[in-house]
Parts: structure tokens; sequence; C-alpha cells
């Protein structure tokens, strides 16, 4: 299947759009950013699953492309008791959720990775690994020199 590349594959554009959500969040602290796939109800049903799922447990929990973090916060809202890690390739994004989560009291963890060419996070194992969308950003990638879109759908 062939893709046509998207500027929602660079990075150079969620850096600059986290740089818009880091200062609406300064001006507004209720504006926590955009939560991407809510008119489907994905994140919604992703937190019900895993509370469900989850219950009673303590499980270790990793976001790729955690984005603003709000995956994770949803997750501490339901109660999901464990150790949080979202990543993101993006300083921005992290800085965004870094700054959600202190200010709303959330215990996460959040790190600055490039998960396909950083293996720094692969020390730790999870039980729970979750995508709402970083493997779309992954595929519509534009760079010319990076086959890593190509080769995870061929995967």
């Amino acid at each position: 299947m062939d893709l046509k590349p998207s500027k929602l594959g660079t990075k150079d554009y969620w850096q600059d759009f986290y740089k818009v959500e880091i200062r609406n969040f300064q001006e507004n602290p209720s504006d926590t950013g955009e939560c991407w796939f809510d008119d489907s109800g994905a994140q919604d049903q992703i937190v019900r699953y895993v509370a469900d799922t989850f219950a009673g447990q303590d499980v270790e929990v990793l976001d790729l492309g955690t984005g603003n973090g709000r995956l994770l916060f949803g997750l501490r809202d339901e109660d999901v008791e464990g150790k949080f890690l979202g990543i993101d390739y993006v300083a921005t994004s992290v800085e965004l959720a870094q700054q959600v989560a202190d200010a709303e009291g959330y215990d996460v963890e959040f790190q600055q990775v490039d998960f396909l060419k950083s293996s720094a996070w692969t020390d730790r194992r999870f039980d729970i690994v979750l995508d709402k969308g970083t493997l779309d950003a992954i595929a519509l990638s534009v760079s010319s020199d990076d086959k890593t879109g190509p080769q995870l759908l061929r995967n």
C-alpha cells in the first residue's frame, strides 16, 4: 500500500503544534490540549478497557507518542494503578505533558525519546503498551531517507 506523505509525518509539524498548545495552556490552564480521535470516543474506549481489564492490578504502562499525555491522565482518572511512562520524540509535546501533569497532580513520567532510533527506554518491561495515532504519523513520514513507515507497513 502506498501512502502519500503528509505534514503529519514530520517532527517540525508536531514541534510547532505543541508550541501553540503550550502557549494555550499557559494562557488558560483548563486548555490541556487536543484529544486526538475524541470524536470517535477512542480515548474513552481505551481507558475503559484498560481500567476494566486491569482493575486492582499494579501495571507498568508505556504510551508511545504520548503527545499531551491525556491518555495516561485518563487512566489515572479511572484509578488505574502502577507506573506510567509517556514517550514522544517531540520536545514540546513532553514539555506540555509535564506541565499539565505538574499542574493537575498526575503521577506520570514523561521522556523525550524517539523509540525508533533509541533503545534507552527498553530496559523496562511493560504490561501495557499504548498507541493512539503514532503509527499513523510514522506511516505518513515525508522524509525520503526514512524508510521506517514503509518497513512498518510491510511488517
